[in-house]
């Protein structure tokens, strides 16, 4: 395209990033060399104007930017006349119709990973205690097991947090729980996770309230206890509140 437009190529850049911001290391190396070669590059050539911005807003203040270098950002397949009245329209439809796209494939992954979480299964990151797996009534799809040296120390902690021997400074300080990596800022967030029980807590959405289901992966402690740590923790914190 260069070559038969009587267009020198000073570099070229390729990145495997997805288009939807521009904190992309390779178009930030482009920026930074049209910026300090500035008089020197008249064009950005890009293949696909998907490849080059997902985002309406974001891709409009980038071209605008760099016109205000002298420097023109067109697309080898879909080439802009900036000189006709109505590119703005059309610039507009290239960019604004990959957003649309990726809005809609957003849309439908939280739909699928909610309606998972519905069904009991977690398809977030694990949490301590658990691994990567796959269900083995269906391998095809993840289902995350207890992590064998990780699993049994958390089940343990659990046990004996609900025992109310122990606080949680003092669980802290065991050698033996070193190996979760807890620390003050978190422990209670832990010990507060109903994922260790074998249930999964689905949050409210729109006209959908909040809902407690059965998980599919093997739990690590009972429910009850569980409910014993929440027992702990109150009382715990109303002591002190009174101090």
């Amino acid at each position: 395209f260069a070559r038969n437009n009587g267009m020198n190529v000073v570099r070229e850049y390729m990145e495997d990033f997805s288009a939807k911001n521009f904190n992309r290391p390779e178009f930030r190396r482009m920026e930074e060399y049209v910026k300090n070669n500035k008089g020197k590059v008249d064009y950005i050539l890009i293949t696909n104007w998907d490849r080059f911005s997902r985002n309406i807003g974001d891709g409009l203040n980038v071209i605008y930017s760099m016109k205000a270098l002298g420097v023109e950002i067109n697309c080898t397949e879909s080439w802009i006349d900036y000189n006709d009245p109505s590119h703005v329209l059309i610039l507009s439809v290239y960019l604004a119709g990959p957003e649309v796209e990726n809005n809609i494939k957003s849309q439908k992954v939280k739909v699928n990973m909610r309606q998972g979480l519905k069904e009991g299964r977690w398809n977030r990151s694990q949490p301590i205690g658990y691994i990567k797996g796959r269900d083995p009534s269906n391998p095809n799809r993840p289902l995350m097991q207890i992590d064998p040296i990780k699993g049994p120390l958390v089940a343990e902690l659990f046990r004996e947090f609900s025992s109310g021997v122990y606080s949680q400074s003092e669980l802290l300080k065991m050698p033996k729980y070193k190996s979760l990596k807890l620390s003050k800022s978190n422990l209670s967030r832990f010990l507060k996770n109903v994922l260790y029980a074998g249930k999964i807590r689905v949050p409210a959405h729109k006209e959908e309230q909040e809902v407690l289901v059965d998980a599919l992966h093997e739990p690590l402690i009972n429910y009850e206890t569980f409910q014993m740590v929440q027992y702990q923790l109150e009382q715990r914190s109303r002591i002190k509140c009174r101090s």
